[in-house]
């Protein structure tokens, strides 16, 4: 189940990202891309191959756009040093690219950040920062992306500022980026999701990269949230906090949300619950097992097996049940006997 869910979301990220640039893909007409090549692509190779060497080309002023573009499609093809070789080439026409920003054609201004964020950083950083604010959702998530993918941690408060613009961008994705920042910008993302005046919607994308990065101390944060009414996909987010780096203080809180009226949450509390109980605990996700929604019932069997309570799946299983299939099926697992 677990590694489904991973490789539906790889494949949701690939294709977040897949969208986001098949308008740069689509500027290279096979005829365009020839006749570019042609042009400019031994002299570049031969710079790129020939080490210690720094020239600068001779590009005309009309072409130089072109000439970065170029550039840009090639760096999808190459890898490591040839990169910084291709971004030493085009600096010296990064400021007409830059001026592309202020162009009314969003997609234009979506190419612009782009390229600033394959060649231009970190000296071009605060231009992509002023992109997060662009009207173009499509220019903001570029600008996102490649602040992200290039490390900018010193980029972090802008980046955590423009998460209200993302409206119904999928949370988990925003979430896993900023995660990927690493460890250095918890404090910041920590201070955010505290903050009761940050939207719902930014603070489950917060929930979500403190949780990728294990912090123990967004689990007093996420325990305060759940004593307060918040949308269920930030409590879902702060359930899974505690359920990752909880303490048996956090106990009484998730006992109560085992009681819930929302299925997922019940589902979700039952899971921490598992981890983080004691023995008479046990009668809470026994309880659990007979829930109507199937998705509770299975994290409380879960739950029960983490707690080696597998005498009460035992004899479930043999029961004449509905859910005596649910219990073979978690007896079944890995490291279940």
């Amino acid at each position: 189940m677990i590694a489904a869910i991973g490789i539906i979301f790889s494949m949701a990220v690939i294709l977040m990202l897949f969208v986001i640039n098949l308008w740069a893909v689509n500027r290279f007409t096979d005829e365009r891309w020839e006749r570019v090549k042609t042009k400019w692509q031994k002299k570049v190779f031969q710079i790129i191959m020939e080490e210690g060497r720094h020239e600068t080309l001779s590009v005309p002023q009309g072409d130089a756009l072109d000439f970065v573009d170029f550039l840009s499609e090639l760096s999808r093809r190459l890898k490591g040093d040839a990169v910084g070789a291709l971004s030493g080439i085009a600096r010296p026409h990064l400021p007409k690219v830059a001026g592309s920003l202020k162009s009314s054609n969003p997609d234009r201004r979506a190419w612009a950040v782009r390229v600033l964020g394959t060649f231009g950083l970190p000296q071009y950083e605060k231009h992509l920062e002023l992109a997060l604010k662009d009207a173009s959702p499509t220019v903001r998530m570029i600008a996102f992306h490649h602040l992200i993918l290039k490390g900018r941690s010193g980029a972090v408060e802008s980046l955590l500022e423009s998460l209200p613009a993302f409206g119904k961008w999928n949370a988990n994705i925003l979430g896993t980026l900023i995660a990927q920042l690493g460890p250095s910008v918890i404090p910041v993302v920590r201070k955010k999701f505290s903050d009761p005046s940050v939207p719902a919607q930014s603070r489950t994308i917060l929930a979500i990269a403190l949780q990728r990065l294990n912090d123990p101390q967004a689990a007093a944060s996420a325990a305060d949230i759940l004593k307060t009414p918040q949308s269920r996909n930030l409590h879902a987010a702060c359930l899974r906090i505690l359920s990752g780096v909880g303490i048996k203080d956090h106990l009484p809180l998730i006992r109560s949300i085992c009681y819930s009226k929302d299925s997922t949450l019940r589902a979700l509390a039952a899971s921490a619950l598992g981890r983080l109980g004691d023995t008479g605990d046990r009668n809470i996700l026994q309880e659990l097992l007979f829930d109507p929604s199937p998705w509770a019932a299975l994290h409380a069997a879960r739950g029960l097996k983490a707690m080696s309570a597998l005498n009460i799946l035992h004899g479930l299983a043999n029961l004449d049940h509905p859910r005596k299939t649910l219990a073979k099926q978690i007896l079944m697992e890995e490291g279940a006997r």
